[in-house]
């Protein structure tokens, strides 16, 4: 085994010993590195007040048995500060995980960092991407766009034959409420295929087909149209997603029919059908429920969602609406009734005759 000795007295042939001496030039008092010593050891509550140690000042750390070539040779203090401690990089984060990791900080001092703590080193070292509010209006409009095709969404339906003759209680004429006129339904059904006659109780409306069809595509509808039906009175101002409990609806005042929504689904199947006449009918008894508008749901961000509640639907109250239910009436039942009061016959009308007058001459002559 080697044997090791402190030097405390400077002797030819020998090395100075560093304990507890004062160096030539200079004088260490209460000093203090504040970071890593060479070993390896943190030095705190120090400072650093007196010259470093100069050149000619010499350590021995272990002495030898000349005899063992296992020995440890003495190291000068300008062999032992030979080779820099240089600070890491992310780049060299990556070592051995026996070697703990030195970094220089901001303030000029050495940190030692465990291999544990790398991750979370190189997150704070990353550098942040704020985004620029371009960035985020486009994110905003692609992240709206995405909810609407999603709210938009149904699924395909049939529609059922209606048995009865609405046309006994409505009559055969109504206003067409984009012409601004009263129409006669037996003519206007005849006239164009793609003319149709909605009937809700005693409210007609004759509409046609592209009217309808333009209300309810995606990229055509007018959005503050499209309503759902809420379970729950609620105040957010973005309705909750559990709170919706149908699909999309038109409310068809836009029609100018009140008090009535109709399942999108179902206007897809009136308009795509061979149908021209339609009977509206209410499953339940409820006059108020509680709905929400399209914008409402689609609202991003406290001022949007601001801005769309002001005078929208939203589950906040009832309103006096129905969710209507549409079924098909056969074009012959309309037919049947217009033959029935002469449908097609000339109209009789009397010609006056003349009255002429005589003269007093000519009654004289008589």
């Amino acid at each position: 085994m080697p044997k090791t000795k402190k030097l405390n007295k400077t002797k030819k042939g020998k090395k100075r010993s560093r304990t507890n001496k004062t160096q030539k030039g200079g004088n260490l008092v209460e000093a203090n590195l504040d970071g890593a010593a060479v070993d390896g050891a943190i030095l705190e509550e120090t400072n650093l007040d007196g010259s470093a140690i100069d050149n000619e000042s010499q350590i021995s750390v272990i002495e030898a048995d000349p005899n063992d070539e296992s020995t440890i040779g003495e190291l000068s203090i300008d062999d032992s500060f030979d080779t820099p401690i240089v600070p890491q990089t992310p780049s060299g984060l990556m070592n051995s995980f026996d070697t703990p990791i030195v970094l220089q900080t901001s303030h000029g001092l050495m940190d030692s960092v465990d291999h544990d703590d790398e991750h979370e080193l190189w997150n704070r070292m990353e550098t942040v991407h704020r985004e620029t509010e371009q960035e985020r209006s486009a994110r905003l409009k692609r992240e709206r766009n995405e909810k609407k095709q999603r709210y938009l969404q149904r699924t395909e339906t049939t529609l059922t034959m209606n048995n009865t003759n609405p046309f006994e209680k409505v009559g055969l004429s109504g206003y067409h409420v984009f012409e601004m006129e009263d129409v006669n339904f037996c003519d206007y059904i005849t006239k164009n295929q793609d003319n149709v006659i909605f009937i809700y109780d005693q409210q007609v409306g004759v509409f046609d087909k592209p009217t309808i069809k333009n209300l309810i595509t995606n990229e055509t509808l007018d959005e503050t149209k499209i309503v759902y039906e809420c379970n729950e009175i609620s105040e957010a101002f973005v309705p909750y997603e559990e709170n919706i409990i149908s699909g999309p609806m038109l409310n068809m005042r836009i029609l100018a029919i009140n008090g009535l929504m109709i399942p999108l689904n179902e206007l897809d199947a009136a308009i795509n059908g061979e149908h021209q006449i339609f009977v509206i009918e209410t499953e339940n008894d409820k006059n108020k429920i509680p709905i929400a508008s399209l914008p409402t749901r689609l609202a991003m961000g406290d001022d949007e969602s601001g801005r769309e509640v002001v005078s929208a639907d939203h589950c906040q109250t009832e309103v006096s609406i129905k969710v209507g239910k549409l079924s098909y009436i056969e074009n012959r039942v309309l037919f049947d009734q217009c033959s029935t009061i002469g449908r097609g016959k000339p109209k009789k009308t009397r010609r006056k005759k003349k009255k002429t007058k005589r003269s007093r001459k000519n009654k004289k002559n008589k």
